[in-house]
């Protein structure tokens, strides 16, 4: 990951962000939107301005954005994580859950498992980072996204997300949420499913962008499944 990418509030792979460098050698990135964007205001807080993403570097990626139909083995292939994931941490956790598309049967989906962890305590965290690693996860961080710790799986294990929330994440009630809706509403999974597949071909290496282009439907559903936990996916 680039600086550019890593700098918080800018798009992953915006073209208009730019180091800068002070004499003090403090270092900042800049929007050059933000000098000739009437929607920006005319004295922006440093460090970081945001930019307003509509303009992109397409670069091909090493892993493009695949979409794929229902496969049945998904539950099974989660179940398969969930238990080697007990064994570190079943003690610490409330709930370990298969959220996402691959958890709603007949949804089109990348073909990666997400599972999410409730703690019974958020002081457990740092209990349940060590034993992860113990098996071969590596901590992230929240990546940016509140109420939720993210890690990496091993290399050797099938394509898997990990998140590890605590016992208030609204986070992991809104992955519950939407999924269940999914599963109880298949004319609106199938219209999820097919807008996905558009965006995948839209946006196959810009994946913020495929992120955005979700947020509309997705919360539209959630006001009606979960009107109070709106966030952005």
């Amino acid at each position: 990951m680039s600086e550019k990418q890593a700098a918080a509030g800018l798009c992953a792979d915006c073209t208009n962000a730019r180091r800068i460098e002070s004499a003090r050698s403090s270092v900042f990135f800049l929007c050059e939107l933000s000098l000739t964007d009437p929607h920006f205001p005319k004295y922006p807080r440093l460090p970081v301005i945001s930019c307003s993403g509509f303009a992109r570097e397409k670069v091909p990626r090493p892993d493009p954005i695949t979409m794929v139909d229902y496969d049945p083995r998904w539950p099974a292939l989660f179940e398969t994580l969930r238990t080697e994931i007990a064994g570190a941490i079943s003690d610490l956790a409330v709930a370990i859950e298969h959220v996402g598309s691959t958890a709603v049967p007949g949804l089109a989906a990348k073909p990666i498992i997400d599972i999410d962890v409730l703690l019974r305590s958020a002081s457990d965290l740092s209990a349940c980072v060590e034993r992860l690693a113990g098996i071969g996860y590596g901590h992230r961080g929240d990546l940016g996204i509140p109420e939720r710790e993210a890690f990496a799986a091993p290399p050797s294990r099938p394509a898997h997300h990990l998140y590890v929330c605590p016992p208030e994440s609204k986070e992991f009630r809104r992955h519950l949420a939407l999924r269940d809706y999914l599963r109880t509403h298949p004319a609106d999974a199938s219209a999820y499913g097919e807008l996905k597949r558009s965006l995948a071909i839209r946006y196959r290496d810009e994946r913020s962008a495929y992120v955005e282009g979700k947020q509309e439907f997705i919360e539209s559903l959630l006001r009606i499944a979960a009107p109070g936990l709106l966030f952005l996916l």
